[in-house]
């Protein structure tokens, strides 16, 4: 019996010792407004031979500002404007979004590591895994970074952008005039 109880307590401490229960330094808290950071500037994404996208983000009040086209065959396809609003309760960037002049959808935007975020919608918050678009990000440098998109269906779309200091936000390869405030 009492070797059973000595093999019972080596077999404990040994779980602890292995799960890293017993020495795990304390969690520090991802700081999202410096993090966010990280996505500010021009980005390009050729998602195809005959299309591409431009995205501005700028810093814009306690968030960013983001001007997004879409253009196939030398033509604009779809504009969207967006508005990244910090929520200060929730730890999240909430993403305001018009599409072509319409309200399109509400997001929810957060880095879980130094370099990799979620996007899904906000009405999902409380269930990530939930029925809607998934995005997930990597900042891959200060010049790249890669997102993949998973669907309900579980297909995944994979767009890598990389910086494109020579835009405008109508996709001219000028220098860029941006219309609102570049800093807070």
């Amino acid at each position: 019996m009492l070797t059973l109880i000595k093999t019972y307590s080596i077999f404990v401490l040994l779980q602890i010792f292995i799960s890293g229960t017993y020495a795990q330094p304390p969690q520090t808290k991802l700081d999202q407004r410096v993090l966010v950071k990280q996505l500010l500037g021009y980005w390009k994404s050729n998602t195809s031979n005959d299309t591409n996208m431009f995205i501005t983000n700028i810093l814009y009040k306690d968030g960013a500002k983001s001007y997004t086209k879409f253009i196939v065959d030398g033509k604009i396809v779809l504009e969207e404007e967006s508005i990244w609003n910090y929520n200060k309760d929730l730890d999240k960037f909430i993403i305001s979004t018009v599409s072509n002049g319409f309200k399109k959808d509400n997001h929810a935007l957060w880095f879980t590591s130094e370099k990799k975020y979620v996007k899904i919608k906000y009405s999902e918050i409380g269930n990530p895994e939930g029925d809607s678009l998934k995005v997930e990000g990597e900042i891959l440098s200060p010049e790249e970074f890669f997102e993949s998109k998973i669907d309900k269906y579980n297909r995944l779309i994979n767009v890598s952008f990389i910086k494109d200091r020579n835009h405008n936000p109508d996709g001219s390869r000028q220098n860029p005039k941006i219309d609102f405030p570049a800093e807070i």
